[in-house]
């Protein structure tokens, strides 16, 4: 059997982002600071490409369709690699520039010079920001699922799952997981007991059963408050305080002393593990769509009532023209300047 040492630990458990432009593949590689041999050749592609290359737990996608990029993926222990690899190259010159730097401490340094250098030439698609609490000294799943029960959960996130695994012969638990927010949504929070996981592989194998309770919060970002994430990390915010920021912002467990929920206090132990970290919220500035955007949205909105008035009319286009001209002062002053009409 194991023992963990007990501590509250801060880690990106997963990193995917897609390179768009020129560069080639080798750049990609050679830019994470891997020499082209350490990637092996897959024989087949995934998610719609047709290569891919691959080190431990990172892969790296190309050969894909028009505007498809390199995509990489680095997932669970690899991201550590990354970094060692990344912080091992950065005094060389690649063909994204020099990044000969001055080093100070290498863990949050390294991470926020690697995504600085990163979000120049790629967008992010994942990142996950997992906070481990080795030895459950806050919360157990048991404790999450009762306090859901109880309603002292505050979150902006407006459903939550809870999955139990057990084996069918013997109905021993091998898993429990709570699951805070939509899987297609750009946030989700993931809790589960990590201890669980790791053994569930080795169940009967005591000798390196790890015998700890190990809990960890795991935010899944994705697309646009993925990059907001990464950006934060790029400006040198370091990553506890992030994680713990976002996560703080989106969830709270709380005490019943009022009778709106929004106004009760926090329970004293979610203050304790939060800490005194400042809340982020993760916004995503709406973006006005260009005339073309709309166009093809309407198009897929009314194309088929189109398509009907059209067969109603006989076929006689000038119901549609006779349609527009009667609606035309309806046009709000943005739509005369996206067509560029000039009162």
């Amino acid at each position: 059997m194991r023992n963990l040492d007990k501590a509250l630990e801060v880690k990106i458990d997963w990193l995917s982002f897609t390179v768009h432009g020129s560069y080639s593949v080798d750049e990609v590689i050679e830019f994470m600071g891997f020499d082209l041999a350490n990637l092996r050749e897959m024989p087949s592609g995934a998610n719609g490409y047709k290569r891919m290359k691959k080190y431990e737990n990172i892969s790296v996608l190309y050969d894909g369709g028009e505007n498809m990029g390199i995509h990489v993926n680095v997932t669970g222990s690899s991201i550590a690699t990354l970094l060692e690899t990344y912080k091992n190259s950065i005094s060389e010159v690649t063909p994204f520039g020099d990044k000969a730097f001055e080093l100070q401490s290498w863990n949050d340094t390294i991470l926020s010079l690697f995504l600085t250098e990163l979000l120049k030439i790629a967008r992010i698609t994942r990142l996950d920001l997992a906070i481990d609490d080795i030895g459950a000294e806050y919360y157990t799943l048991d404790e999450i699922e009762n306090k859901q029960e109880k309603q002292q959960i505050v979150s902006k996130w407006r459903s939550c799952r809870n999955l139990r695994e057990n084996t069918i012969a013997d109905n021993v638990k091998i898993g429990h997981t709570l699951y805070f927010g939509s899987t297609q949504s750009e946030i989700q929070l993931r809790i589960y007991d990590k201890q669980l996981e790791q053994n569930k592989g080795i169940l009967y194998d005591t000798t390196g059963l790890i015998v700890t309770p190990w809990v960890r919060w795991e935010l899944e970002l994705h697309d646009d408050r993925a990059n907001q994430c990464a950006k934060l990390l790029a400006n040198n915010i370091i990553i506890g305080d992030v994680a713990f920021g976002i996560l703080s912002h989106y969830f709270r467990i709380i005490k019943h002393n009022d009778s709106n929920k929004s106004r009760c206090s926090s329970e004293t132990k979610w203050n304790k593990f939060i800490g005194n970290v400042k809340r982020l919220k993760l916004t995503v500035k709406k973006e006005e769509k260009t005339l073309d955007e709309e166009q093809k949205q309407w198009e897929h909105q009314n194309g088929r009532k189109v398509a009907k008035m059209f067969a109603k009319n006989g076929g006689d286009g000038d119901y549609f023209v006779d349609l527009a001209y009667r609606f035309e002062d309806k046009l709000t002053p943005r739509d005369k300047e996206q067509l560029g009409w000039i009162d």
